[in-house]
């Protein structure tokens, strides 16, 4: 149990440190592959690949071990990824749109509790018979969700949560 912790910790601190490398990947390699990967704007939505993917990479290294058919861990990663996204937009909207808070140090904190709230509700959950019940369809929600980042960072839709928030502050965004 001691083990299991410290390999969750370990994986929060290097999913932060992914996902604050993923931010400027874009800028120092604009093509589409790394489009994929990396915010191409400042919007809401583009800032959720800094979570998505760092945090999807290290549920596969947490669970490689883990036998297949123990669907629990899955469970617990699929919820938590899910979760931290909610944190993030819903946070993103609450602070700036309902209370005027708005920064970068706000942009950060909702990243590192999102990741902290998702690695610890996983390493909470694994054992969780809810987790393992509904695998399978919170799999489906997160693949869904991933071909949606993967899909609107070349045709993103005309609604406030795609748009650049750098365009309305009047600051220079990176062309698709």
């Amino acid at each position: 149990m001691q083990k299991m912790f410290r390999r969750h910790c370990i994986a929060f601190v290097l999913a932060v440190l992914a996902g604050t490398g993923l931010h400027f990947l874009y800028t120092l390699f604009p093509n589409p592959v790394s489009a994929v990967f990396s915010p191409v704007q400042e919007s809401v939505w583009e800032h959720l690949k800094m979570l998505y993917w760092p945090y999807l990479v290290a549920a596969i290294l947490l669970t490689r071990n883990r036998q297949l058919k123990n669907a629990g861990y899955w469970g617990a990663h699929f919820a938590a990824m899910l979760v931290m996204v909610l944190i993030v937009v819903g946070g993103f909207y609450i602070l700036s749109g309902a209370l005027g808070v708005e920064g970068t140090a706000v942009d950060v904190a909702l990243f590192v509790i999102a990741l902290a709230v998702a690695f610890y509700l996983s390493y909470r959950m694994y054992s969780s018979e809810a987790a393992r019940d509904c695998a399978g369809v919170l799999c489906f929600f997160v693949i869904l969700l991933g071909a949606a980042i993967v899909l609107f960072t070349f045709l993103p839709p005309a609604l406030p949560l795609f748009e650049s928030r750098a365009e309305a502050l009047g600051w220079m965004t990176i062309p698709y």
